[in-house]
């Protein structure tokens, strides 16, 4: 149905949108940081990144900036919970200015960001 990374250096994150898309019926690959998930886009085609913008080492900013940069078409999803109200806010601005479809803020709206994925990957099929 579709492939869809997601990177997160929290776990249960992970661990949550993993069942959640799952369950939809998508393959889902999984990175702890940014770098691991450059790895992961190269490594196999992925119609969909759904990143996390607060991460250490490579955070969310420097992942989508070298994901445009590798893979132009590439749809991306930012999600931000790492940081309190205005700083995440800012984050998940950041976010759109450089190439995210859409964001959403931990905790998200499962229903909205199942509508945003299947929007997406249909725009890929």
């Amino acid at each position: 149905m579709g492939h869809i990374l997601v990177i997160d250096d929290d776990n249960q994150i992970r661990a949550l949108l993993r069942t959640i898309l799952e369950k939809e019926g998508y393959e889902v690959v999984e990175a702890r940081d940014g770098r691991e998930g450059l790895e992961q886009c190269r490594q196999g085609p992925v119609d969909l990144v759904i990143t996390d913008m607060f991460m250490p080492d490579m955070d969310g900013g420097d992942t989508i900036l070298q994901l445009r940069e590798e893979f132009q078409e590439l749809r991306i999803i930012a999600i931000s919970g790492g940081a309190a109200g205005r700083e995440a806010m800012l984050g998940l601005n950041v976010a759109n200015l450089l190439g995210a479809r859409y964001t959403f803020a931990k905790p998200f709206d499962t229903a909205k960001l199942l509508d945003a994925v299947r929007e997406l990957v249909d725009e890929v099929g």
